[in-house]
């Protein structure tokens, strides 16, 4: 029952539209309880419902709301006549609805202010049940009312007629400004017109008289300065008129242009559903998921409401949701509405917004200009409150998080090579978990992600390049102790007979019963340069990234182009390389005497990928071919050779014979 009340206050906020969800909680919640527990609550509950019902056309309901009130308050009571018209004019009855309106203006004469203040309350009400009608018109409608009871003093006294008549003309023209369809338009006009008689009666004599001797017994301020107080009163009131009509213009663009933007910084959101949506079907037989069927907003707002069938989309789209969220830092329910407010939407893109986005990666901007940012690209002044800017921001640094993510060289080798590797396959291989990261805790601890194999405590294990032996005695898998993991799991290792100091990122651990992984200096591979504004020739540095390990490398000798389709060689020791071209390049560590893990591509292609960065953006991928080790003067081809294994003598001269080398190990 409290979180009924909760969401029916929420519903009850001024601007909010939800009739249709008033009705559905009166009908299955709130009109099975006893609503005197709330005490004078219960008397604003039955209003809002009696007036939700009559703009859904529930006209039983707001009968049943109206007798309730008509045992609390009497008849002759300002809302209770505005209900009651109302409600017989839902039902057709116009002739009666106008009968009991009039009663606003009835009985005494003395009250007829009073009377017409109330009547143009329920202008108001009326208008608040229009589902177009623009939050900010209705308050300046309430506003305007407002300052009309002002301009009245507390005697009582009236306004000229021919100011009436200029009021109702600026409230007519304000209104116009509505999308009203014919029949809305035709139930204001009836409501001025009562408006207009009611303004007749402060003509006649009789009332002048009255507000004379009223005026008479407050002689404290004349006449004529409470005149002239009123009639400047009202004409501040229509130049405000005329500027919030030219405001309204104004914020109508202002909302276009806010909802393009957040349309479009919920693109990545969209764009990850319906790659997973095409991932599912990839698995998936006939018949294939129906993307606009099993994401739409009745979804989401099931969704929102957790009341929704578990079925394999909703919860990926669920899933989704929560991550977006914790990375956004956004509340669940705002971001769920933004999605379902803007998701027709969501397939708009702003060139300028990337743009914008870029510059704030390259700390040319930050996220807090984004109004002065839209402001001077749009001839608009965009209007924003504090609560729909932080919203704003929050999803711009998401949007930021998730550009610099995809520009990571580990995101871009997933997009460059398509790798497929049978789960049951890799389970089963030689154990190679690249380390991350490590540190002292009870013992000394690592951190990475098993790319191959298995490993259970009491492992006999040993740490390349280095070859110091070590012994598994815990493994955590999140935030769990277990005895085992396997492939694919990110995990953390609790490891005995090592220190902290001697590991680094980069480090790969094997089995010690196994064939452990291979480490070198020299190397040739194929390359592709993605992205590089100039010719990259032999001497080169640039940064390499294989795995988990950062190194910098010098490009040696390019010994072939190779056709990016075909494979097929093109040119023999090219001069220089340039973007969108192939290569079979030699490299080697510029760091004198250096080695790191690194394993064929054929074999361990996770472990054989690598990319190329200079100043933070991957210029190249590439991925190695062959092995070699060279000692010296001894080189040695075998792409099978271990460490330990025998190796031949091969004079300098022969060196040059081997034209399809790709790694040379320093043992």
């Amino acid at each position: 029952m409290e979180l009924a009340i909760e969401k029916f206050r929420k519903y009850c906020h001024k601007y909010y539209r939800s009739d249709e969800e008033i009705i559905e909680l009166w009908t299955n919640i709130l009109s099975k309880y006893d609503l005197s527990t709330l005490g004078d609550e219960k008397w604003l509950i039955l209003e809002t419902v009696c007036k939700s019902a009559l703009h859904c056309s529930k006209q039983s309901i707001a009968r049943q709301c109206l007798e309730q009130l008509e045992q609390q308050f009497e008849t002759t009571n300002p809302r209770m006549i505005t209900l009651n018209a109302m409600y017989f004019e839902s039902i057709g009855e116009y002739e009666k609805a106008e009968e009991i309106s009039s009663k606003l203006i009835e009985n005494n004469e003395t009250d007829v202010i009073n009377k017409l203040l109330a009547l143009i309350n329920y202008l108001v009400d009326i208008c608040t049940n229009f589902p177009d009608c623009p939050s900010s018109c209705l308050k300046s409608i309430q506003q305007y009312c407002q300052q009309i009871n002002e301009a009245i003093d507390d005697s009582g006294s009236c306004i000229e007629q021919n100011d009436f008549k200029t009021i109702l003309i600026e409230i007519k023209n304000f209104i116009e400004l509505m999308n009203l369809n014919d029949f809305q338009q035709q139930k204001i006009n009836r409501i001025i017109s009562v408006i207009k008689n009611c303004s007749n009666k402060f003509s006649n004599d009789n009332i002048k008289t009255k507000a004379e001797l009223i005026n008479m017994k407050h002689n404290m301020i004349s006449t004529q300065e409470k005149q002239d107080a009123k009639i400047k009163k009202v004409e501040e009131k229509i130049d405000e008129l005329h500027k919030e009509m030219s405001k309204l213009k104004e914020t109508t663009k202002s909302n276009e242009i806010i909802s393009d933007v957040f349309a479009y910084l919920l693109q990545p959101f969209t764009d990850k559903v319906k790659a997973e949506f095409e991932k599912m079907n990839a698995a998936k037989n006939e018949p294939k998921y129906d993307f606009l069927k099993c994401y739409n907003i009745k979804v989401l707002e099931k969704i929102q409401s957790n009341d929704y069938i578990k079925t394999d989309t909703a919860c990926m789209i669920d899933n989704l949701i929560t991550e977006f969220v914790a990375d956004s830092q956004m509340e669940r329910s705002d971001f769920i509405e933004l999605l379902m407010d803007k998701k027709d939407r969501n397939y708009k893109c702003h060139t300028l917004l990337n743009n914008y986005i870029d510059d704030i990666i390259n700390k040319q901007n930050n996220e807090n200009t984004i109004i002065e940012f839209l402001e001077e690209n749009y001839p608009c002044k965009i209007i924003i409150d504090d609560e729909e800017k932080d919203k704003l921001i929050k999803l711009i640094c998401l949007n930021i998080k998730l550009k610099k993510k995809n520009n990571l060289p580990e995101t871009i080798l997933d997009q460059h090579f398509n790798i497929f590797q049978h789960h049951d396959d890799m389970i089963h291989g030689q154990l190679r978990m690249p380390i991350v990261d490590q540190y002292k805790e009870m013992g000394t601890i690592v951190m990475g992600k098993i790319e191959s194999g298995c490993c259970r405590v009491g492992d006999e294990c040993i740490i390349m390049p280095n070859e110091i032996h070590v012994e598994i005695t815990n493994i955590y898998n999140e935030d769990y102790e277990t005895d085992s993991s396997v492939y694919g799991e990110n995990v953390r290792l609790k490891l005995k007979n090592i220190e902290e100091k001697e590991i680094s990122s980069g480090f790969i651990l094997c089995n010690a019963k196994q064939k452990l992984c291979r480490v070198g200096r020299i190397f040739e591979s194929e390359i592709t340069i993605i992205k590089y504004p100039s010719k990259i020739y032999p001497g080169y540095l640039t940064d390499l990234h294989i795995h988990t390990t950062v190194a910098e490398v010098r490009l040696q000798k390019l010994i072939a182009l190779i056709h990016p389709e075909t494979g097929e060689k093109i040119l023999e020791d090219p001069k220089f390389i340039q973007q969108n071209q192939v290569a079979i390049a030699r490299f080697e560590l510029s760091q004198s005497q250096q080695i790191i893990c690194m394993e064929l591509f054929k074999d361990f292609p996770r472990l054989g990928r690598f990319a190329l960065c200079d100043e933070g953006q991957t210029i190249a991928t590439a991925y190695l071919l062959v092995r070699y080790i060279v000692e010296g003067s001894i080189c040695v081809r075998n792409d099978r050779l271990a460490i330990g294994d025998q190796i031949t003598e091969v004079n300098d001269q022969s060196f040059n014979e081997f034209s399809n080398v790709e790694a040379f190990y320093l043992l």
